[in-house]
């Protein structure tokens, strides 16, 4: 495990040295050779998959690949949800399993797995010396692994490469169940290009202004409201995770555009004691997202003739596709939470806590 560097008491410089590398390890990703996979896995025609913190985000985003690029079956299950006796499992199904670096809360999903499956599949990033370590009682013949960086990710509370390489793992994996060329490393290499401090999607600067000034607290107080449209709002989870590890913020709240009428506006227009604040996400290829983001600023334009005041900021994307607008949302918003966090001060070493969350995070069951 990395130890504290004095010169780096807040830990900013050792992640901006680990943003520097996410290109990287994500190019290199393309050029080596994916693991084999066993026939265990290959014929499989059912999936259960969970990941809890940031690993959600990649059992999530696995579960939709499946279910849009595949003829096989998937569905996300929560960690508690394997705890419930009414919890049943087919045979048939293989349990998949994120974690990035086996907390023991994934270790009691583990120890469930070999009772209850088969075959399970873990994405981690330790490698198999780590694991055997850390889980003597892991059973070899049951447990295959796909690794993806960073080996040791550790030090700052935010990781910044896993969550970017687990989605790509998770593409190379899915890739191997269809002819679909799902990725292209020239599209990837753009993608990341796009999105370097020098050259960020149409909206970043207001909005990253807006964060930094943090006028009446509008961001930090919280909750502010995040505007997506599908497939994006169902793997966005990593978003929110950016903002509560990186900056101790609340988590923002996420809505479709369509079911933000449905509740959120009305309870938006109760507040009238302070400002509130709404970031729109649209795909400008998509006509639908350039609508209904209008249709809402105009809902929002109506509020504030009243004397509650609503801030709308738009991020307009410029990947259309589910596989490279995930990187372009991590790669804008690791450098949005990283300046932010800079000039705050968040500590990142010696974080609020440290130490105090071991009644549920060394839970294992």
């Amino acid at each position: 495990m990395a130890t504290s560097n004095t010169n780096d008491p807040l830990g900013h410089g050792l992640i901006e040295q680990r943003l520097s590398q996410i290109p990287p390890f994500l190019l290199g990703m393309l050029e080596d050779i994916f693991p084999a996979l066993s026939s265990s896995i290959l014929d499989a025609q059912s999936f259960i998959i969970t990941g809890i913190g940031s690993s959600e985000a990649h059992a999530r985003y696995l579960t939709l690949l499946i279910n849009l690029y595949t003829d096989r079956q998937a569905l996300f299950i929560g960690f508690t949800g394997f705890t419930r006796l009414t919890t049943r499992f087919r045979s048939n199904q293989m349990l998949i399993l994120f974690s990035q670096g086996l907390s023991p809360n994934a270790q009691m999903i583990l120890k469930y797995g070999q009772e209850n499956f088969s075959h399970i599949l873990v994405f981690t990033s330790m490698n198999d010396e780590q694991m055997k370590r850390k889980c003597s009682w892991i059973d070899k013949e049951k447990i295959e692994t796909i690794q993806f960086p960073l080996n040791d990710e550790y030090t700052t509370l935010i990781r910044v490469i896993g969550p970017a390489c687990g989605f790509l793992a998770v593409i190379l994996f899915v890739q191997r169940f269809t002819n679909i060329r799902l990725i292209e490393k020239a599209k990837l290499q753009t993608t990341l290009i796009k999105n370097t401090p020098s050259s960020l999607l149409l909206g970043y600067s207001i909005l990253q202004q807006a964060m930094i000034e943090d006028k009446n607290q509008q961001f930090s107080r919280g909750p502010f409201h995040l505007i997506l449209s599908s497939p994006l709002i169902d793997v966005c989870q990593n978003l929110l995770y950016k903002f509560v590890e990186g900056l101790y913020w609340s988590s923002p709240t996420v809505y479709d555009y369509l079911q933000f009428a449905h509740g959120p506006f009305q309870q938006l227009r109760s507040l009238t004691d302070r400002s509130t604040a709404i970031v729109c996400f649209v795909d400008s290829a998509n006509l639908l997202d350039v609508e209904l983001e209008h249709r809402l600023r105009q809902m929002i334009d109506e509020c504030n003739k009243q004397p509650q005041l609503v801030h709308i900021y738009t991020l307009y994307l410029s990947s259309s596709s589910i596989i490279y607008s995930i990187f372009e949302l991590e790669m804008v918003f690791n450098q949005l939470i990283f300046e932010i966090m800079c000039k705050r001060q968040c500590q990142q070493i010696d974080w609020p806590g440290k130490g105090q969350d071991q009644p549920l995070y060394a839970f294992s069951g």
